[in-house]
């Protein structure tokens, strides 16, 4: 299935000391294993000047998104690297929500 209906936005900043790098390589261990997660389509991460960071989620239902989260809880080394990786976070910022898509509109290929 390659169609998203769920768009996922996660919002943050990270704590103040976090190192930028490090913490992009981070999240594309966090990429890895959601390519191995049933119903995910693809995910951006942006930063504004600010320092709020963006992340963007397509699902291919609500229920796929649901499962990776308890797929993550039951595997013990992602389980901690998602931990770790939450600490660096500003959990005063953090917001996550999940949309059901009704309307897609792409400019046309040329």
């Amino acid at each position: 299935m390659d169609k998203a209906t769920i768009i996922e936005i996660v919002r943050f900043r990270t704590n103040e000391g976090v190192n930028l790098e490090e913490f992009k390589a981070e999240m594309a261990k966090y990429d890895e294993f959601l390519l191995t997660q049933k119903g995910f389509i693809s995910r951006q991460i942006g930063l504004e000047t600010n320092g709020m960071y963006v992340g963007i989620t397509h699902w291919a239902d609500m229920q796929s998104a649901e499962t990776m989260g308890e797929n993550l809880s039951h595997n013990p080394e992602m389980a901690a690297f998602f931990n770790s990786t939450m600490e660096k976070i500003d959990q005063k910022t953090l917001s996550d929500e999940f949309f059901e898509i009704f309307s897609t509109t792409k400019a046309p290929t040329v």
